[in-house]
């Protein structure tokens, strides 16, 4: 049954809703973290690919579908030439700016150390599985734990995801990395408001993810 937000109350149960399922989404991590030889699969490179299948897509499919059935707020969306030309625009030239700064991160760099099958199952992981999760956790549950609140401005939305997205991205150290991030996911919230889906935000978390992860292991 679909709802709409008529009242504070309604508002209410959907923001904790939406919380809810941010909540769920990364417990999951934490407890995967906990299983036996769970650190032997991670230093061989299989952990983002066995997480990635095993945890994150079935958990954020279902907390979509299940999202879906309650509330018409996170559509995925029709593609649209023209925002996904900007957003492509903005998300290269921040790029190009970080490329001039010359940050590389000992993660990032760790890459390279993988045997060839487990940087193909890295490739999958982080060019497709998490930009797909990320987007409907962070650009949909998060985001629209807040936007639908008058108090609540978009730019403060915005502030509040793009924080909660670059902290969580607990394998990178270096402050300007952070702020990388930051700015990254600020565009892509944007993108999703101005299009109004994750179809786009997905596609362009998918391309940039793949151009660093290509040249991160080719360099």
């Amino acid at each position: 049954m679909i709802t709409m937000l008529f009242n504070q109350e309604q508002r209410r149960h959907h923001t904790m809703m939406c919380l809810a399922a941010v909540l769920i989404y990364h417990c999951f991590f934490f407890i995967v973290a906990l299983l036996p030889n769970y650190a032997a699969l991670y230093h061989s490179g299989f952990a983002a690919l066995f997480v990635g299948l095993a945890v994150s897509l079935p958990c954020t499919l279902l907390l979509w579908r299940y999202y879906n059935h309650h509330y018409p707020f996170m559509p995925l969306g029709q593609f649209n030439p023209g925002y996904f030309a900007l957003g492509l625009l903005a998300i290269i030239a921040l790029n190009i700016v970080w490329q001039f700064l010359g940050i590389e991160e000992e993660w990032v760099a760790s890459l390279k150390n993988y045997s060839v099958s487990a940087r193909w199952g890295l490739a999958f992981a982080i060019c497709f599985i998490a930009p797909f999760c990320e987007e409907v956790i962070f650009r949909g549950f998060l985001l629209n734990a807040f936007l639908r609140w008058g108090r609540f401005t978009r730019q403060q939305s915005i502030v509040v995801t793009s924080v909660a997205f670059a902290l969580m991205h607990t394998q990178y150290h270096a402050p300007a990395t952070f702020i990388w991030l930051f700015t990254f996911s600020a565009l892509l919230c944007v993108v999703r408001m101005s299009s109004g889906g994750l179809l786009l935000p997905m596609l362009l978390h998918m391309l940039n993810n793949t151009a660093s992860f290509s040249l991160s292991t080719m360099s």
